[in-house]
């Protein structure tokens, strides 16, 4: 299936404690330090915590955003790819994982959160953002499914698949996928980083 912009959240475990406006020095510090996505131009930091269910903290950057996310109500961390041409999508769902991943581990392990975020990997949500490549409908969403199933059976052998599909023509094509018996936030980062 070839895709464009697509973006994938990682969902935080229950229990966070976290507030929104401590994620603004954190990634201030990562964009000084070039502390993810070295491929990547991290920019600046955008503050969206007043809207309701919104993107949260932002960090805004050339090619990508991530955000700590509240749509839907559940918090997590969320990558998307702002940039890039219709095209397979394994490599870029290789790329996403990989980004948000790594940026996900590098949260965890925070002096300022640690001990009070966490992610799992147990539970992914993921969309083509760009409609004008993938329309919300019926055959889009079986092939969407067909293309995660594949790519996650290769860095997640072993764990059991679950889809949750948006089925609202409106929206963009996205599932949140369930990995039973998957591997640990390291492991899933390691095998989509090689």
């Amino acid at each position: 299936m070839d895709v464009q912009q697509i973006s994938v959240k990682i969902f935080a475990e229950p229990g966070h404690s976290v507030g929104q406006s401590e994620y603004i020095p954190v990634f201030h510090k990562w964009i000084r330090e070039k502390r993810i996505a070295n491929d990547k131009l991290l920019i600046d930091v955008a503050d969206y915590k007043h809207v309701h269910h919104g993107p949260g903290i932002m960090i805004v950057g050339h090619e990508a955003h991530w955000s700590m996310d509240e749509g839907g109500g559940e918090l997590g961390l969320f990558w998307h790819r702002k940039r890039d041409e219709l095209g397979p999508a394994q490599p870029k769902l290789q790329e996403a994982l990989r980004d948000v991943t790594q940026a996900a581990l590098a949260l965890q392990d925070e002096p300022t959160v640690a001990g009070r975020l966490s992610f799992s990997p147990q539970r992914l949500l993921f969309r083509i953002t760009s409609k004008l490549a993938a329309e919300n409908n019926e055959a889009n969403r079986a092939a969407w499914q067909e293309t995660l199933t594949t790519f996650l059976g290769s860095v997640a052998p072993g764990a059991t698949l679950s889809f949750d599909h948006d089925t609202d023509a409106r929206n963009c094509v996205g599932a949140t996928v369930t990995l039973s018996g998957g591997p640990e936030l390291k492991a899933l980062h390691a095998a989509v980083a090689g």
